[in-house]
């Protein structure tokens, strides 16, 4: 292959696609737990590692009160949040609401910072919730 194809971005082409949430036994084996359906991202070149391509972030938030497990997703379009331990979703969240910008950040267990910005208005409002 002539060198020019590989600086280019390589000869492949990725999407990310659906999440899926893998678990361990206690003897160390993995298995597929389940999927969480999510939209298809646009088509990329596989020229630099999937860390820093990857447009969604990733955590979890535990709440210790009701037992449950929960995923939150930031994608360019949705912040989604998926009930791991009842194995559906939660909540989705549009980031953007006409002049409002809504992000959604870690906080103590059991509860997520909203962070809302209106560029209209040019205001800030934070606020920790529940799950």
């Amino acid at each position: 292959m002539p060198p020019f194809l590989y600086l280019g971005g390589g000869l492949h082409k990725y999407a990310f696609k659906d999440v899926l949430l893998i678990k361990r036994d206690a003897g160390g084996k993995l298995s597929l737990a389940t999927s969480v359906p999510e939209a298809t991202g646009p088509y990329q070149f596989c020229a630099y590692p999937l860390a820093m391509v990857d447009p969604r972030s990733y955590y979890t938030v535990l709440n210790p009160d009701t037992r449950s497990d929960y995923l939150v997703i930031n994608s360019e379009k949705n912040i989604d949040i998926y009930n791991v331990s009842q194995s559906k979703m939660a909540r989705s969240v549009p980031r953007k609401d006409g002049n409002t910008t809504i992000n959604i950040f870690p906080a103590k267990e059991g509860y997520v910072m909203v962070y809302e910005y209106n560029k209209k208005e040019k205001t800030t409002r934070l606020s920790i919730e529940a799950l």
